[in-house]
């Protein structure tokens, strides 16, 4: 997840969902399976200013290909993710490759050793992320006067779960680069009728602080 693009960008996600959480309304991806396994779906959703629309499934045994140590991806020929985090020890660079609709994008990551744990109940629900640093190229297709390069701060996440009933109704989730070493995340969590679950705000640097700030609400 990369914010603080230029215009007419103004940001970049990937996000890939393996599965369906069919008991987490938020995630629940099965009614748009239309027949088919959901053990076999990979879900990728590429987003920017310039897409309208980007979610595809993809069959993880017949369109996907994944090194079983993680160090590539790649789902069909909109996503391809080679090379990975190296734990707290540093890390190598992560390319990836984006080619959907009219956006072109190749990404450099450039991995720090701050690693957020967002949520982490083990063997329920873990969610983490690695701060980066970013060098970009992006592109349109349809117009050879829109391309742009970036350099920044943007986000390499993780998230694992059990298929367990979960009354998560709604999730919003905000990244915003304050400078070229700070950036801030906001989650908020809602449950039935907009109950709130939780609200956190977090604050990370490239120096190594990492703190954040949880609002929780009763019924």
């Amino acid at each position: 997840m990369i914010p603080g693009i230029a215009e007419p960008f103004r940001f970049l996600t990937n996000i890939v969902i393996l599965g369906t959480a069919r008991r987490v309304p938020a995630w629940n991806t099965a009614p748009l399976l239309n027949g088919e396994p959901a053990a076999d779906s990979a879900w990728v959703m590429t987003g920017s200013a310039i897409q309208p629309e980007a979610f595809h499934r993809y069959s993880i045994e017949h369109e996907c290909d994944f090194a079983a140590d993680g160090s590539r991806l790649r789902f069909g020929d909109q996503l391809s993710i080679d090379g990975r985090p190296n734990g707290r020890s540093g890390a190598e660079t992560i390319k990836v490759a984006v080619r959907e609709a009219d956006l072109v994008a190749d990404l450099e990551l450039h991995p720090t050793n701050l690693v957020t744990h967002f949520v982490n109940l083990p063997g329920i629900y873990e969610h983490w992320g690695v701060l980066c640093n970013v060098e970009a190229a992006i592109s349109s297709v349809s117009d050879s006067s829109v391309a742009l390069q970036h350099s920044g701060l943007c986000s390499y996440e993780y998230a694992r779960g059990m298929d367990l009933p979960l009354p998560i109704k709604f999730f919003t989730y905000q990244i915003l680069n304050v400078d070229a070493r700070t950036q801030i995340l906001f989650i908020d969590v809602r449950g039935p009728g907009g109950l709130p679950l939780l609200r956190k705000v977090n604050v990370r640097t490239t120096d190594g602080e990492n703190s954040f700030f949880t609002s929780r609400f009763r019924p």
